[in-house]
């Protein structure tokens, strides 16, 4: 019997938005693993105020809602503290007899020789890619790539959209409409602190 594949997708999702929805379709339609595991962190790497945990959380399944073979993992959130790349698929792997892959963007190429213990991370999993804007795909060494794929949602940030939330301006065609009333609904992302 084959090991179950699934994809880790390890981001803020501070909030999420269409970008990533269409990451997570786009690898279950093409049927890459079977499934994929939203993995929203804990801490900021880089130390950045997030909203609560589980508002974030109440996004992602209001953003992904009947959508297949998409699981939510609390691995970080539950987690008193920050786990780097390498912690967390170590958790996993002594939890699951499961083949991990890592769903990311093409930013992560330029990014990954700087995840703690890197060439480690390298060695338990492969790749799937989205190409995103300014960031052409950068060979590194060692890294698996089972799959390139090109975004068909309009990209932003999760910081752009906070930023557009703080301006006043709409952010419609950047974040799912359910993902949209919550944040208003909630009062998220009006604080001049966020960056």
């Amino acid at each position: 019997m084959e090991r179950k594949k699934v994809a880790l997708f390890r981001e803020d999702f501070n909030p999420i938005t269409n970008g990533d929805v269409d990451m997570v379709k786009q690898v279950v339609a093409k049927g890459l693993v079977d499934e994929v595991w939203m993995v929203p962190g804990m801490q900021h790497q880089f130390d950045w105020e997030l909203v609560d945990a589980e508002l974030r959380i109440d996004m992602i399944k209001l953003a992904l809602d009947g959508v297949p073979n998409v699981k939510l993992c609390r691995e970080e959130i539950d987690f008193p503290g920050m786990l780097s790349q390498y912690d967390t698929l170590n958790r996993l792997r002594k939890k699951f007899d499961y083949d991990f892959v890592w769903l990311g963007r093409s930013d992560l190429c330029h990014d990954v020789i700087k995840w703690y213990r890197f060439p480690e991370v390298l060695k338990m999993v492969d790749f799937i890619i989205f190409e995103k804007k300014n960031y052409p795909l950068r060979e590194v060494e060692n890294m698996r790539i089972i799959d390139i794929l090109k975004p068909s949602a309009k990209f932003i940030s999760s910081a752009g959209v906070r930023l557009r939330v703080i301006e006043g301006t709409s952010i419609r065609e950047f974040v799912p409409l359910p993902v949209e009333r919550f944040i208003q609904e909630k009062g998220l992302y009006t604080s001049v602190d966020l960056p």
